[in-house]
């Protein structure tokens, strides 16, 4: 199936281009213009495909308006040499963007490796003392009867409880946060986290 977004980009170049090579080329202004409309698709294609994809539009738009450049040739003139650094622009364009997106998305990828590595330690810590606890508490109900056994049973019921979070806690991957008193956040651990 063919991404959406992909869709958005060949639309935008294609249409550009359709313009370009049914507009008069005597008529400059709308040239101009929809030269800088190719910045659309480059940029956006940077952001949402990254280096690969800014380099791959932005090198299917120079393509494109290569026969634009040389139909309107005229000897070096500064049109000429307009047209040629916004090919060079282009590509450039489509490299940097691409090049920042894959950092940003280097950078998340390393925070989510870090908050998994973060919760794995978090559960272990947890893991032992609360272990011991529910050992402890179990060997206890045993051996007390009447209101006293009831409340070991609410403390297992807890220890238990705690122990379910800590699981969650330990499979977190990505962090969902949602709305906790006042203007603070939490880890939704129900959630898709």
């Amino acid at each position: 199936m063919v991404n959406k977004k992909t869709v958005v980009i060949a639309v935008l170049v294609l249409g550009i281009s359709a313009a370009h090579y049914t507009t008069a080329m005597t008529d400059l202004r709308p040239h101009v213009v929809l030269r800088e409309l190719y910045y659309l698709p480059v940029i956006l294609s940077g952001l949402w495909f990254g280096l690969r994809g800014g380099l791959i539009v932005s090198g299917v738009i120079v393509l494109l308006y290569a026969p634009v450049v040389a139909l309107n040739w005229a000897g070096l003139a500064v049109s000429d040499l307009e047209r040629v650094l916004e090919c060079i622009l282009f590509i450039t364009v489509g490299l940097l963007t691409g090049l920042l997106r894959d950092r940003e998305r280097a950078k998340e990828s390393q925070r989510a490796e870090q908050v998994a590595a973060l919760a794995g330690t978090v559960a272990h810590e947890i893991n032992s003392p609360l272990f011991a606890a529910l050992s402890a508490a179990q060997m206890l109900e045993e051996d007390v009867e009447g209101q006293a056994k009831e409340d070991v049973g609410l403390i297992i019921r807890n220890l238990q409880d705690i122990k379910e979070q800590v699981r969650k806690i330990s499979g977190i991957k990505n962090v969902v946060l949602r709305d906790y008193a006042g203007d603070a956040q939490v880890a939704d651990l129900d959630g898709e986290g």
